[in-house]
């Protein structure tokens, strides 16, 4: 019989092995689908809706309608050129669409995983954690599905699996006082240091962020503050000194600096979405030294790059 524990589901974007960047060594990434934040730059908008979405990646598309005479909405259109297009607003998640594709043009972003289907597969990947590796639960937002995460994380934790999580730290105070408790290493978003402009940004204010920052430090759990750094945004000189301030503040030991980048432009043209900075710049990392040299000025490790 199944316990309680295994039977617990939670939305998964997907489960992403031998990832480098997530944390110390080689590790498997848990990518939650579903995040309260709405960063008008988020690089996985496919990660914020908490439900099952359509990905359409049109370059693969060879219009032979099949998708169209499957969906029972509507949510598939041709145009007066033959184009096929998606209208998300009018998606039913039937899908039926995806199983007819011949060319894997349409996609579902997210499904439902048991803790017992993502233990089993997590530790096909166990050899690779023996040299300092482990499990990365990002996002989304892992805080967002607590319940899940917890369960998952004293699984792991029961196999000897280290865990690193990546938040946002946008939550109630009891549910990031849970995570506290089986979290090995956190890496930190800080996106701004005025609560105006975080909300402007984001959709949510700063300080319950920082107030669940100070609640880390207190519990002495290794950290890593993160700041994307993002044009018209928080990139300007003010901003660096800012973030000095409030990092020393706090006396953070680590941060990283992480440029703007396009990577998930795409995605938001699959997603059926307006993306605001389609046509902003990628940051180059030597465009971030400035503001990492004023940083260690104060804090002992500052990197530029996850």
């Amino acid at each position: 019989m199944k316990t309680d524990s295994q039977k617990e589901t939670g939305m998964l974007l997907e489960i992403q092995r031998f990832c480098l960047h997530d944390g110390p060594g080689i590790r498997t990434t848990v990518f939650f689908k579903g995040c309260p934040l709405r960063c008008k730059w988020c690089s996985n908008p496919e990660s914020q809706s908490f439900r099952p979405q359509l990905q359409f990646v049109e370059t693969s598309c060879i219009r032979c309608g099949r998708c169209i005479k499957a969906c029972p909405a509507g949510a598939m259109r041709r145009d007066p050129t033959g184009k096929t297009y998606h209208l998300p607003e009018k998606c039913g998640s039937h899908f039926a669409c995806v199983a007819v594709c011949p060319t894997k043009a349409l996609r579902i972003a997210g499904r439902r995983w048991t803790v017992e289907a993502a233990v089993h597969e997590i530790e096909k990947d166990k050899v690779f954690f023996r040299e300092g590796g482990g499990v990365t639960f990002s996002g989304g937002e892992v805080l967002a599905q607590i319940d899940f995460a917890e369960r998952l994380a004293e699984a792991l934790h029961q196999e000897g699996i280290h865990i690193t999580c990546e938040t946002t730290g946008f939550s109630s105070e009891e549910s990031f006082r849970r995570l506290l408790r089986w979290c090995d290493l956190l890496y930190f978003d800080v996106k701004h240091w005025d609560s105006r402009q975080h909300l402007q940004g984001t959709g949510v204010e700063v300080e319950k962020i920082l107030d669940h920052l100070k609640l880390a430090i207190d519990a002495r759990i290794p950290l890593a503050v993160r700041i994307p750094v993002i044009p018209r945004f928080n990139d300007q000189p003010e901003d660096q000194r800012q973030f000095c301030q409030l990092l020393k503040k706090y006396q953070i030991q680590e941060v990283h600096l992480l440029p703007f980048h396009q990577f998930g432009s795409g995605k938001y043209q699959q997603l059926g979405l307006e993306y605001e900075y389609q046509h902003d710049k990628s940051m180059k990392k030597e465009e971030l030294e400035g503001f990492a040299e004023m940083l260690r000025q104060e804090i002992p490790k500052v990197q530029i790059g996850g």
